[in-house]
């Protein structure tokens, strides 16, 4: 998409992703934000990515279905899982989760890092594989997240 295509509100929650995350240490390496700015024809509408140390994660910003991907990439093991978070109109909640937890999360504490998201956003997608993809759902009495 490009600026011009976006209404108010699309344009709000992008600048929420994009001043949440920068203020959290969060890059824009292919310059997005940029390029968008610019009227270049750019998908998704918001790219960020930090280092953790253990894993490298990406945040992504999808304006026409209100999402924000996140993906924690393991180096060591070439490993990756991927959530995918619909918001309704308060972006700033999964966001500041996002940011809060991007010092600690990877591949190995992620279904216990999940629970949290609960009451952030409207639903919370997990694809382990590009053939997997669940639901996530609050945990009942001593059961999973997922």
């Amino acid at each position: 998409m490009r600026k011009s295509d976006l209404n108010r509100d699309q344009l709000y929650h992008l600048s929420l992703f994009n001043l949440i995350l920068e203020c959290h240490g969060w890059e824009d390496v292919a310059d997005t934000e940029l390029r968008f700015d610019q009227g270049e024809l750019v998908a998704p509408e918001g790219n960020r990515s930090f280092a953790n140390g253990n894993s490298i994660l990406e945040a992504r910003f999808h304006s026409p279905i209100n999402m924000v991907t996140l993906r924690v990439y393991n180096n060591e093991r070439s490993q990756f899982v991927t959530f995918h978070f619909l918001f309704d109109n308060r972006p700033e909640r999964i966001l500041e989760w996002i940011a809060a937890e991007g010092n600690l999360l990877d591949i190995e504490n992620y279904r216990n890092k999940l629970k949290h998201t609960e009451g952030l956003c409207e639903m919370t997608l997990l694809e382990i594989s590009q053939s997997e993809i669940y639901e996530v759902r609050p945990p009942a009495a001593g059961g999973s997240a997922v």
